[in-house]
């Protein structure tokens, strides 16, 4: 009789430990997957990368802009910015540049700049789009450009009543009568949803 029940009580301990290594090998291969996972979304994340010449204006805006925009439409993407000059806030580098899928630079000066500090990127000219916005802060003055705003404002003044041009040219002429600039620099004219639809 204790014959039996250590034989029955060794079959159930038998049983429970390999019940136990079979739901080990389970909860690690389902960790495996979700790792893999995690690391297959990682790899397919598309990287959008700002640069401007010192990372304090133009660039940070335009990827807090950009993040926005990608946001709106639930599209998941890696979006920095960083700067050609040596006191940028956050200085480019060849690793920033080699994971970037496209490379947003704001002017003719700062792309000189980055082939000159990286030539190889003339090869990967592809993958790299000027802005042509230019700087509108005025280091002498330490003020945001008068004109730069100006220009902006007036775009959006056409923008806004394209079908309507007589109201346009009241309310441009209005603005450009005005005492003085209220309004902040903006991205709006450039990163709209059509540079989404264009680029990601």
């Amino acid at each position: 009789m204790y014959l039996g029940l250590i034989i029955i009580g060794l079959i159930l301990f038998l049983t429970w430990l390999l019940l136990a290594f079979w739901v080990i090998n389970v909860a690690e291969q389902v960790l495996e997957n979700i790792s893999l996972k995690k690391t297959n979304q990682s790899a397919s994340l598309k990287r959008y990368l700002f640069i401007c010449a010192q990372n304090k204006t133009r660039s940070p805006t335009a990827e807090q802009y950009f993040r926005k925009l990608l946001e709106k439409r639930h599209i998941q993407a890696e979006v920095q910015s960083a700067g050609v000059l040596a006191n940028s806030y956050r200085v480019i580098d060849e690793a920033l540049l080699d994971k970037a899928d496209k490379v947003f630079v704001m002017d003719d000066n700062c792309l000189e700049i980055l082939f000159r500090k990286f030539p190889q990127m003339r090869e990967k000219s592809d993958k790299i789009i000027n802005l042509e916005i230019l700087d509108c802060y005025d280091r002498t003055t330490h003020k945001f450009s008068e004109e730069y705003f100006e220009r902006i404002v007036i775009k959006k003044i056409q923008r806004r009543f394209k079908n309507e041009p007589q109201k346009a040219a009241e309310i441009e002429q209005n603005y450009r009568n005005r005492p003085e600039i209220k309004n902040r620099w903006s991205l709006e004219q450039v990163l709209d949803n059509r540079f989404l639809d264009k680029y990601i």
